[in-house]
This record gives C-alpha cells, structure tokens and sequence, in this order.
C-alpha cells in the first residue's frame, strides 16, 4: 500500500481541447487526446484505497506550445531516453538522462524472432516500413514502427513515454496469420549487464534462477508473474509483462527437452543471462487447442532503471497489473480510505472484503520484499472492534498487534478485522 503517481487514460463525451485538471491543491495538470480518442494526464500521489478528484477547468492564460519529447526516431521526456533503430525498428539506446549507460544490449530490444519448431528456419525483421508518431503531447509521446513480419499480414510496435515518469512503454500487436505447422513467435530483450543477477517475478514471492530452485525443476524456460529485472552492482532494469509470462534467458531453449528422447534435451543447470527472450506464441505441444493462432494480438511490457540494490520488481509488476482507474462523475469528495499502513510501501492488500455475515472485513496483506517489515494500521474510516489472525475459513488464528507488527520476507498474514 503506496501513494501512486501514474499517468491515467480515461473517455469523456465532454471536448476537453482547452481545458486543464484542477487538483484540490490548485494545481492545474495538462490534459492530452490521443490518436485514439481517449484522454491522458498524470495523476499524482494517489492514495491507497483511495482517490483523488480533478477538475476540469478552462485554461486560465494562452497555452503555450509544450516542448516536443520527439526528435526524429528517438524519444526523450527528460528522464528516459529511447532511440529507434530506423533500419530494423529495435530500440538501439535506452538510457535515463541522469546517466549515459545504455541498457540496450548490441542486437537492440525488442526484437521480432519468428522460427519453426526447435529455431527451424529462424527469422528476423530487416527492414521496416516507417515510423509515425502517434501522439506528441504535454503528456506522452508515441513512436510507432510499422512492418511487415514473418508469420504475421503486419507487426505494429508502438513505443511510449511519459512526462515526469522514468518509464517507457511497449505495445506489440500481430496481425497473425493462420499456420497450422510448428511455429514460434519471441520479442528478444537483451539487456547489456555484464555479470547480471536475475529476479524473477512468482507468486507469493520472486526467484533467482538456479540458486533458488529445486534439483530437477525446468531451466529451458520460466513463467513469471509480472516481471523480470536484471541487475549488477552498478545498474538495474525491470521489465514487466504481464500478459506474456514465459521468458528464457540467455538461448532460445524453450523446445530443447524435444531434441532427444527420455528427456535428455532438459537442460540441468540454468542459463544466467542479461539476455532474455519473450516467448510469446508456439503451437509446439499437440493437444486439445486449436492449431492456429491467427488475428489481432497485443503484448505489453514496461521497461523502467532501477536501483539495483532495492529491485522493487514485485511493486512495479502490481502497479502494471493493477492500473490508476478513472471515471468522469459529478461527485466532488474523494473516496476516505479505510485505514492506512505505516511502512515505506513495501506491504500490498492482496484481498479486502466483507465476511459472510457482514460484520467484519477479512484481509491479506503481503510483504513484497525480501527483507523483514515493520509496520502499524492507522485507522481512517474504518474503526476496528477487534483484529486477529485467521483461516481461509475466517476461524481464529492467532493475536494480532495492529498498532505494531512485523511481517517476514514475502511473508503473507490473513486478517479479521471486526466493525
């Protein structure tokens, strides 16, 4: 549970050219359209379980032209800076203002591997079409590379950034034709980190490959949560993506375990690489789906810097996961939150709900570092009887210190807090 600063997309019948947000600070925010019709602006230090209200206002003295975060193929907000390879589309340079490091391995991110089955007749893009900008505002700026691409009628691969936000977005979509052979389909990352840890974004917790996995478990290829960062003593990067779980790191090894009978092409010790591969599409298992995977599919990852000795990864994967959303209403009072916690941030409400017979809330809360946390409620709205450990059953547990607690690494508790 954290204040959230993010930049929000919202529809309006209401024409808004002209018009700025109003917080209840006073301060005015820009509002952009996009090429789509929707509307963008930055909200600012959302709380958690709660909300903030802007409003919309007539712009009080003559707008003055925003500076362009676009020049030519690259794309610079002030903070990130992202450059376009305008031969192949990969992003050749991303590199944060602050410091000239490049994250972008030599191959460039993002790139578009097609193959058939175990890397047969492997493919690339090498030569695009054009990149167009698709919106260049006070807000966000895209870049969109437009291809063809092996397997696909067409590749878009739209590249967003934000002002006053440390991120770049990605949005692959495939126009997919119908293949019925065995096929495969990666977006290559390979990050330039030399001697990388690697994190792993999993359920309840996050996983280095190798020293945190069982004798026997699967190195060919790995599903995450959310993300995946990659670090060293100098730099870290994250990179979320949550609708496309499966990565591999260092080959494309996926298939391998199919190269010998009785399983002899499973690899036994885990390939640590900055280089990771996004398998996204394969109909290499024969079962019951159907054979091919043709029309329109977008994937979608999030590249950030991080600092490399405090990889949020499981906090930004969450706010990836879990979008600021916005309404247009009528009502002016923010929603009150029910309570607050007393920690940096590093504690989510997995489950807040109702009970069976209404008298009280159950909820979950989760460490997500791997490091101990102490914490407090500060109650708000919600003013608690009693709160105590409990079962999936909603049984009693155990006692509960609400005013001071301790929570393990990644540990989870479930709660009973009575009205």
């Amino acid at each position: 549970m954290w204040p959230r600063t993010d930049a929000v997309t919202f529809e309006s019948a209401v024409d808004l050219k002209d018009k700025s947000l109003e917080s209840s600070t006073g301060e005015l925010l820009p509002v952009q359209q996009l090429h789509d019709g929707r509307w963008i602006f930055l909200a600012k230090t959302i709380p958690p379980l709660g909300s903030a209200v802007y409003r919309i206002v007539a712009n009080k003295s003559p707008k003055t032209p925003s500076a362009s975060m676009i020049q030519g193929n690259v794309l610079d907000n002030g903070i990130v800076k992202v450059e376009i390879d305008p031969k192949t589309g990969v992003i050749s340079s991303f590199t944060m203002n602050a410091d000239t490091f490049n994250y972008a391995g030599p191959e460039g991110l993002n790139g578009y591997l097609y193959s058939g089955q175990m890397l047969h007749d492997l493919q690339t893009i090498r030569r695009i079409k054009r990149i167009v900008v698709l919106d260049d505002g006070e807000v966000a700026a895209t870049l969109r590379i437009e291809s063809e691409a092996p397997g696909c009628n067409s590749l878009l691969r739209d590249i967003t950034v934000y002002k006053g936000l440390g991120r770049a977005d990605i949005v692959n979509t495939l126009d997919k034709t119908a293949v019925y052979k065995k096929e495969n389909v990666r977006f290559a990352f390979p990050f330039r980190m030399p001697n990388a840890e690697i994190t792993m974004d999993i359920a309840m917790g996050e996983m280095h490959p190798e020293r945190d996995q069982l004798v026997g478990s699967n190195k060919n290829f790995y599903s995450i949560l959310n993300g995946i960062a990659v670090n060293n003593l100098q730099h870290g990067i994250m990179m979320t993506s949550v609708d496309a779980p499966f990565v591999e790191l260092g080959e494309m090894t996926a298939e391998d375990w199919k190269k010998e009978r009785r399983g002899e092409g499973w690899m036994s010790a885990a390939v640590l690489s900055p280089t990771i591969y996004s398998w996204v599409m394969n109909n290499s298992w024969g079962t019951n789906y159907k054979a091919s995977q043709s029309g329109q599919v977008r994937f979608c990852y999030s590249l950030e810097a991080c600092d490399p000795y405090d990889v949020r990864l499981k906090r930004q994967g969450i706010e990836q996961a879990q979008k600021l959303v916005c309404v247009v209403s009528d009502k002016k009072d923010p929603v009150t939150p029910l309570f607050r916690l007393k920690d940096d941030g590093r504690i989510a409400l997995s489950t807040i709900k109702p009970v069976d017979d209404g008298t009280a809330y159950l909820l979950r809360l989760q460490n997500l570092s791997s490091k101990p946390v102490h914490s407090a409620f500060e109650w708000l709205k919600l003013q608690p009887k009693s709160v105590f450990r409990c079962d999936n059953n909603q049984q009693w547990t155990g006692h509960f210190n609400h005013a001071s607690f301790r929570l393990m690494p990644f540990e989870c508790v479930t709660l009973k807090v009575k009205k």
